[in-house]
């Protein structure tokens, strides 16, 4: 209890005469509190109190169910709950088992075509269809031959019989690491790319999906055959096209300077032509990135002025002449060296028509998208030729080494192979020594010769190696101590980190051609490999 005196300390007196108290702040504060407090002491006195009529009592203490009630009323409910349960767990089993194999089959087609259509959109984005063509079987890439410094294009094989070759495991590996001295690179993440392990693997199910059977393997036989016999017969056509390339080439180089000469000052010409007062539109000044001050006559109101017009007709003439590049084409079965004649580098532009010129397909186009694409095909050649008239020099000594590599390819020939010679080592017929050789080229050489995969003139002797090891030296004839390992190497290939002939050790890269050739095919070619 608080009493007065304590009371008075919390309230000041106020004057004597009119008003009530003046109350603070902590005493309105400390007399809720004391409310506060004495409220929870009585709640406690009362919530202390026993209740009327006692506490009920614990469950186990209290009566249950009569007998009469459990064995008839709840018993029966039990049974017919159990009754309906065991009948519907009768019915529902031999239903659920009866569909769970069709379940996990439709999911598992259901996941797999899903890996096939992303497989199908990585296959495009890691540019995997460029080279080995959209069906998977088989095209080019673009590669640069080290010894010699020329372009060319590197044979890419066919992917729809890839699982014929290679297990799971080894065609990840190809993917994941791709092949070094090749244009194949590493896509996975394992070897520096950035195709994930998923990813890996939906390509790998997308490339499965497009594989072609068996029989469809068999048929290339025939055609791969043919078509290696042929590359070895025309290899001396081949070699004299790139040379009569690599000529083009040198002399495109050679008189660069003197072409460029008449043309040296063209950007700084069509940028006043088309920019400067008098011969310009706000159109034609906005193609050269410069404002047109005072415009000139713009007859037919193409964004071209009629003088602008005029003096791009006489100067395209002269890129057209001045522009041209060589070009080497086969005419009635001879190969001529020619101009390439650019006509998008010639303009005939009327000063009363908007509409001068069609393109390729005959469709018109306006006077200022043809003096777009002028400039931009003019600026490309005319760059170009300053930089080949800059670098005159350093350009002429690598374009002569790379004639001389060509030229000297020409001499030695080492594509060419005497079937005769073949026949005469291996004992085989003269039909069989060069369908052997054809194997070998269509199967083998690919990774067996080098230089095979960038064509001839880059080919070095029939079992040199390259990605595989040499055969030559009668290197496959003292790997095996019998003929019949030597077969089962062709056939099932090697296992990485397995064994096979005489201390050989598998590294997996080693194809297995027993789906793809007959028994004779490839007894065929370990002929031809044991007598290199």
């Amino acid at each position: 209890m608080i009493d007065l005196q304590t009371l008075y300390f919390f309230v000041e007196a106020r004057p004597t005469g009119t008003g009530p108290p003046n109350v603070g702040v902590g005493s309105i504060v400390l007399i809720v509190a004391t409310a506060m407090f004495a409220m929870w002491i009585a709640w406690l006195w009362i919530a202390a109190r026993p209740q009327s009529g006692g506490e009920e009592p614990a469950k186990n203490l209290q009566p249950y169910l009569s007998d009469g009630d459990l064995e008839n009323i709840r018993l029966n409910t039990v049974l017919r709950t159990a009754m309906v349960a065991a009948a519907v767990l009768a019915l529902v089993v031999p239903i659920y088992y009866l569909n769970e194999a069709d379940r996990q089959i439709n999911a598992a087609e259901g996941i797999h075509e899903k890996d096939v259509e992303e497989g199908e959109r990585w296959f495009n984005q890691f540019s995997c269809i460029n080279c080995h063509g959209a069906d998977g079987g088989g095209g080019g890439a673009s590669f640069v031959e080290v010894r010699s410094g020329l372009s060319t294009s590197w044979s890419a094989p066919s992917l729809n019989d890839l699982f014929f070759r290679f297990d799971e495991e080894e065609i990840s590996g190809i993917i994941n690491h791709g092949r070094q001295g090749t244009p194949m690179p590493a896509n996975g993440i394992p070897g520096g790319g950035a195709m994930t392990f998923q990813e890996v693997l939906q390509v790998m199910a997308y490339i499965e999906d497009f594989g072609v059977t068996q029989g469809d393997v068999l048929r290339k036989i025939e055609p791969a055959v043919d078509s290696a016999i042929k590359r070895l017969e025309t290899g001396d056509e081949k070699v004299a096209e790139l040379i009569l390339i690599q000529q083009a080439v040198i002399d495109d180089i050679a008189d660069a300077p003197t072409r460029f000469k008449p043309i040296e000052t063209f950007p700084e010409q069509l940028s006043a032509l088309l920019g400067g007062d008098g011969t310009c539109t706000s159109k034609s000044a906005a193609l050269v990135d410069r404002v047109c001050g005072t415009s000139g006559i713009d007859t037919d109101r193409d964004g071209i002025t009629d003088a602008a017009e005029t003096t791009l007709n006489d100067m395209s003439d002269l890129a057209f002449e001045q522009m041209q590049t060589r070009l080497v084409k086969k005419v009635d079965g001879e190969f001529v060296v020619s101009f390439v004649e650019t006509e998008a580098l010639l303009l005939a532009l009327e000063t009363d028509n908007p509409f001068s010129m069609a393109d390729a397909s005959g469709m018109l186009e306006s006077d200022l998208d043809k003096v777009d694409e002028f400039l931009t095909l003019v600026g490309a050649r005319h760059l170009n030729l300053q930089v080949m008239t800059e670098r005159n020099d350093a350009f002429l000594l690598t374009a002569n080494t790379s004639m001389d590599f060509l030229v000297q390819s020409a001499k030695d020939r080492m594509w060419f192979t005497d079937f005769s010679e073949v026949s005469a080592n291996t004992g085989l017929s003269l039909d069989e020594a060069t369908r052997a050789v054809g194997l070998y080229n269509a199967y083998c050489a690919r990774c067996h010769t080098g230089g095979y995969s960038a064509g001839v003139a880059y080919e070095q002797p029939a079992g040199s190696g390259a990605w595989g090891p040499s055969l030559l030296d009668g290197r496959a004839d003292s790997q095996f101590a019998r003929f019949e390992d030597h077969l089962k190497l062709i056939i099932k290939g090697t296992t990485s980190g397995q064994s096979y002939g005489i201390n050989g050790i598998g590294t997996g890269r080693m194809p297995a051609f027993g789906k793809m050739l007959s028994q004779r095919d490839i007894e065929l070619i370990a002929i031809y490999e044991d007598s290199m």
